[in-house]
């Protein structure tokens, strides 16, 4: 058996009477399987909850639940629809980075970071503040981009304060399209969409 600790980052069904957990520890993304109705019915409100988790291989390749504690549970009740899609959009783009980059530990601050400022910030502040540091995590040189070196506001913590434009918060979203083309197209045209 093994233990981890991270952060629930995405929770899918998976069979008939199943969840698939991708969980995010700072050096690996571990998936696991959850069974029974009981747990199940837990799981289904633990998106983005940190915790600790004891887990064992099956025949399968995926490891299996055998116990967890929840140490930092994520509120939902306290966060409005835009507050929710920004969790949606942070799961999809942790997910589709991790699977290309070997920074695990990068992006765990980053989504802790994130996860720990989502109440207090603005939504639109609190993705382009992800999407650009989750650029510079993959590599994109973004600093010498004459757009950034001509804005009036420098990305970095005191940012997440900082009101912004639509069209800054659009032009980043299509640099990260651009840069990791992949993408979860979707999730960036819902997020085009809600802040019209």
């Amino acid at each position: 058996m093994d233990q981890f600790r991270g952060y629930i980052i995405s929770i899918n069904a998976y069979k008939d009477s199943s969840l698939m957990v991708n969980l995010l520890t700072e050096e690996v993304l571990v998936s696991f399987e959850v069974k029974g109705k009981t747990k199940i019915q837990e799981f289904r409100n633990r998106l983005f909850s940190y915790g600790s988790f004891l887990l064992y291989k099956g025949p399968t390749k995926y490891y299996k639940l055998k116990e967890d504690k929840i140490i930092l549970p994520l509120n939902y009740e306290d966060l409005d629809i835009n507050k929710l899609l920004t969790l949606d959009l942070i799961s999809e783009l942790t997910l589709k980075v991790i699977q290309y980059e070997n920074s695990t530990k990068k992006i765990y601050n980053l989504l802790s970071f994130a996860i720990d400022n989502l109440k207090e910030v603005d939504y639109k502040n609190l993705i382009l503040y992800f999407v650009y540091n989750m650029l510079k995590i993959i590599g994109a040189n973004i600093e010498n981009d004459e757009k950034f070196i001509d804005a009036d506001y420098k990305i970095d913590k005191s940012f997440l304060l900082t009101p912004i434009s639509k069209e800054s918060f659009i032009y980043l979203l299509e640099i990260f399209n651009r840069v990791l083309f992949e993408t979860c197209e979707i999730s960036l045209k819902s997020i085009e969409n809600f802040i019209n």
